[in-house]
């Protein structure tokens, strides 16, 4: 089997419909693998970690770069935004308000203190006037060049990790675990060292000069510029999760059509990952908007509702090619929406300005994403979003095992007995 044909394996829907190579089947024979549907789950699953290789490793590679390499300079986006935001919205403060004159004074000097520092940060975060000077530049500690060796670190983890599950993908146990702490690596290390202090990571990032009020309001800014930068490094990561979740709940329902359980977890997570999507929409849609965005997020937002709409077709055993079909028309309708989506943001980007700079551009002075960084996101979501799919999956695996066995040894006791019993009067009385 060429490499091309590797790479198309994990976008296949129906997990039954691949069938091993010669040699492949030559190969998990030999281990004692003979039965079709884990014949059919290995390779998918070998086939999903070679894209994950090319795609972890070429993103890897991007962002190493750049760290390393790369002394272009680039508008300050997280700064702008936050100046940007704050500069609007620290506006004089209205009448009703200065009625209480004890409240007003309060306010008020809250308020001047706050624009003050702003002020002095706006000449470094905005794209007019003279070259921005760093604040940070030679004031890193060590704990922060470690935050940043982490962090590089955990960009290679999953191409790793990934290369020995293709190596070893006839071993399924050892491979999954090796997939398991390459996610505790890569997904929630950078989450957990967003969590400490910005100022952990610099000597000193404020003006010893600056008052005491000064000073507040001075970190305030940067916690607030820092907050935002982690938000943009994040967001790709958080958002790789719960759609490669949902992906592995269909690929464990058309290898195991019998089992309900990953379509119990479909459908119930189906409307927090919606939830999830509209808070990122009223968010945004408070800084830009337009009618590209609104429709696209509203069909991204609206897309996994499918599943809750249609929980019938995928909470019940498949037992028929007519459930298998519908299976399959549901999951269209579910990608033809995304894609539908991702088009019209991708329109969006095109032609949204944002504090005078283009959205997308191909001139990096005047561009907050350029065709590289699209590129290098797409990579980066892909990879990890297929990483997560195999991960999930590996755990619904597991699942249905531990449910079929402990299903098994209940049947036939006398609580057996009790429970149906139970279960038949629960059912005549949502019935009637």
């Amino acid at each position: 089997m060429s490499l091309f044909e590797s790479l198309l394996r994990p976008f296949t829907s129906n997990l039954r419909k691949i069938r091993p190579s010669t040699s492949e089947k030559e190969r998990l024979a030999s281990k004692g693998i003979e039965n079709p549907s884990m014949q059919s789950y290995l390779v998918w699953r070998r086939s999903s970690m070679i894209f994950v290789v090319v795609a972890t490793l070429l993103c890897a590679g991007v962002s190493t770069y750049r760290d390393l390499f790369d002394e272009s300079e680039r508008p300050d986006i997280a700064g702008m935004l936050v100046s940007h935001v704050s500069e609007n919205a620290l506006l004089p403060i209205p009448g009703d308000i200065q009625d209480s004159e004890e409240m007003s004074d309060n306010l008020e000097e809250a308020v001047d203190t706050v624009k003050q520092g702003i002020k002095e940060q706006l000449p470094s975060t905005t794209p007019e006037g003279s070259e921005p000077e760093d604040p940070e530049e030679g004031k890193q500690t060590l704990f922060g060049d470690l935050v940043e060796w982490i962090q590089l670190a955990s960009l290679y983890a999953l191409p790793i990790a990934a290369s020995l599950a293709v190596l070893q993908w006839t071993r399924f146990n050892r491979t999954s675990k090796i997939i398991g702490f390459a996610f505790a690596f890569a997904f929630l290390v950078p989450i957990l060292v967003a969590l400490f202090p910005w100022s952990w990571s610099y000597k000193e990032a404020v003006d010893t000069t600056l008052s005491k009020g000064e000073k507040r309001s001075e970190n305030l800014f940067y916690g607030v510029v820092y907050g935002a930068e982690y938000l943009i490094t994040l967001l790709p990561t958080v958002l790789a999760i719960v759609p490669g979740v949902q992906r592995a709940c269909l690929r464990i329902k058309t290898l195991l059509p019998q089992s309900i359980v990953p379509g119990w977890f479909l459908v119930t997570t189906a409307p927090f990952y919606g939830l999830f999507l509209l808070v990122i929409f009223v968010a945004v849609n408070q800084i830009s908007t337009g009618p590209f965005f609104f429709a696209g997020m509203s069909l991204l937002v609206l897309a996994p509702m499918v599943y809750l709409v249609r929980s019938n077709v995928f909470t019940s055993p498949l037992c028929s090619e007519v459930d298998q079909n519908r299976v399959q028309n549901t999951q269209r309708i579910v990608g033809g929406m995304t894609l539908l989506a991702g088009g019209i943001l991708v329109a969006y980007l095109m032609t949204e300005d944002l504090m005078g700079l283009r959205i997308f551009s191909l001139d990096p002075e005047k561009a907050i994403l350029q065709p590289l960084d699209l590129i290098e996101l797409l990579l980066e979501t892909m990879g990890k979003s297929i990483f997560m799919t195999v991960l999930a999956a590996d755990v619904f695996l597991q699942v249905n095992r531990i449910a079929w066995k402990n299903t098994s040894e209940f049947v036939g006791r006398p609580e057996a007995e009790e429970y149906d019993q139970t279960m038949m009067e629960v059912d005549r009385q949502l019935a009637s």
